[in-house]
């Protein structure tokens, strides 16, 4: 999956778009600030007043275009094979004053409109540029990622991103970042009501890549998805032609033999070499002491020793004491690379429940549920229990047994491999995706968790819920201006922030995935809205 991450991901930010070590960002003039005629007169008569006076600092820091039409118009320069730079349009025109006189300077034209590159009045208009991040929409990428919320298992990128100091990103930060981050922020700067047609093409095909690495890492393979990667790969590859003239490199071609892969060998997960990356890396920094011999035997060793111990500190039900809580944190806190990121999450997710701890029920630190909660759990039992119960509180005697009314509330759990908490224990980890009982999906954030026991047939059955207060969805005439709806395969869209009156009770098998989350106000909508990002990577 390197590859996808890095072949295709990366390379379309810095090669396809240039931005942030891909050789600069953007066309000629593409950020500079839009000019008025007024403005465009105040900037040529600020060459001439450096020229007067031989402010050669002040003309070297004037905007390039205008001082090419300068130069231009008074014949200072000519066709040359390289373009000049500004200090040394600046030289030329201070030589070219000392030698003729301030005196036979003549200013262009200012043009009729506005304008981002000043031309004359015989230069060809500037031919359209290949669209890609503007400095503002890079400025706004990173506030955004600042403002998202992702769960902790999802690591966050450097603010920075964008820019040279952002320094070097792993595979998995390309990966969440161009999944997550540029999703985000582009759908809704480029996918709006307002945006180009320039815009739409270029998130148009810059989403067929976000949509083909999304099914290429799923957790499971189908002949479907397969082929819907494909599709979605093609039509990047042909998009980057039209749109940007970008020669095919061999990134491009080896993803296009992915499909006979996934449909041959299923989930990439189960073989691809994140493990392996890792440990190469390690290996460069061992310290053999020259018994090379060794080295196969040491590693295998120490990797199930790791293995195992990982293993017990996440299946141990370790008692509530502070000693121990101290422990966990400092474990966490020095594997937390390790057990920590998409690639780690999609192997452990893949295991079903088994990485579940069992969870020692305590009578004496149980609270009432709600009557809302205890029926909604009544309903939820009796759908899928072998057993038929009745309430606590029936006056009738029908011979079922009566449903405990209380449960241990606790502020996280582990399923799954991923880790899911209280907004008040753990805010990251409490924004999901939910089905409801009714089977609509719905995106909301856990207010409570609680362990319920109950016996069927002689045998204790001990099972977690969490209680969700769901955000509100749109009204149809406001969901026609989510721009994230164009794009059904994204599984993205709009909630107002706020939440329904009435609470969720959601089993853990109705648990669908976190998603990330970030909140902002659309110009159409005019209410504080939730961007829900689901991350899932199953069924989407």
């Amino acid at each position: 999956m390197h590859n996808i991450f890095l072949g295709e991901l990366r390379r379309h930010w810095r090669e396809v778009w240039k931005v942030g070590g891909g050789g600069g960002r953007g066309e000629p003039g593409a950020n500079c600030a839009l000019h008025s005629p007024k403005d465009q007169e105040a900037q040529l008569r600020r060459i001439q007043t450096a020229l007067e006076t031989r402010a050669e600092r002040t003309l070297a820091d004037t905007r390039k275009d205008y001082l090419s039409a300068v130069a231009r118009h008074n014949r200072v320069v000519g066709i040359t094979a390289s373009e000049p730079t500004r200090r040394q349009y600046a030289d030329a025109l201070i030589n070219w004053v000392n030698a003729n006189g301030i005196g036979q300077l003549q200013l262009p034209p200012v043009m009729d409109d506005y304008t981002k590159h000043f031309r004359l009045p015989y230069d060809e208009p500037p031919k359209p540029p290949h669209f890609r991040p503007s400095s503002e929409d890079i400025s706004q990428i990173q506030k955004d990622i600042d403002a998202t919320i992702l769960p902790s298992w999802l690591e966050k990128v450097p603010s920075t991103f964008g820019d040279a100091k952002h320094g070097k990103l792993k595979a998995d930060h390309w990966r969440t970042v161009s999944t997550v981050n540029l999703v985000i922020t582009l759908v809704r700067r480029w996918g709006s009501s307002s945006s180009t047609p320039e815009e739409l093409d270029a998130l148009k095909n810059y989403l067929h890549l976000v949509i083909a690495a999304d099914f290429a890492s799923r957790r499971s393979m189908t002949y479907a998805r397969a082929a819907a990667y494909e599709y979605h790969m093609e039509e990047y590859c042909r998009g980057i032609i039209r749109i940007y003239k970008y020669i095919l490199v061999p990134n491009h071609h080896l993803a296009l033999h992915l499909r006979r892969l996934l449909e041959s060998f299923g989930p990439v997960h189960g073989w691809w070499t994140f493990p392996f990356e890792r440990y190469n890396g390690l290996l460069q920094r061992m310290k053999t002491n020259f018994k090379p011999a060794e080295m196969p035997k040491t590693f295998m060793r120490y990797w199930y020793i790791g293995t195992a111990l990982r293993w017990l500190m996440r299946t141990i039900p370790w008692p509530a004491l502070d000693d121990y809580d101290i422990m966990l944190r400092s474990f966490e806190k020095a594997f937390s690379d390790t057990v920590r990121g998409t690639r780690v999450t999609d192997i452990l997710a893949s295991g079903g429940g088994l990485l579940e701890p069992d969870f020692e029920y305590n009578r004496r630190e149980e609270t009432p549920l709600t009557a809302h909660i205890y029926g909604a759990l009544l309903r939820l039992v009796n759908t899928g229990a072998t057993a038929l119960f009745q309430s606590a509180d029936s006056p009738a005697n029908n011979g079922r047994p009566r449903l405990h009314p209380a449960g241990q509330f606790v502020s996280f759990i582990h399923w799954k491999g991923v880790r899911f908490a209280t907004r008040q224990k753990g805010p990251r980890d409490s924004f999901i995706i939910f089905r409801t009982a009714e089977g609509a999906t719905r995106a909301g954030q856990i207010s409570e968790i609680f362990y319920h026991l109950r016996t069927e047939h002689g045998q204790a059955i001990t099972e977690p819920y969490l209680i969700v207060d769901a955000y509100s969805p749109l009204t149809p005439a406001d969901a026609a201006h989510d721009p994230y709806r164009k794009f059904p395969e994204l599984e993205t869209r709009l909630y107002y922030d706020r939440f329904d009156a009435t609470q969720h009770l959601v089993p853990t098998s109705n648990i669908v995935a976190h998603f990330a989350a970030f909140k902002y106000i659309p110009d159409e909508i005019e209410e504080t809205c939730v961007v829900a990002r689901n991350l899932d990577r199953v069924s989407m």
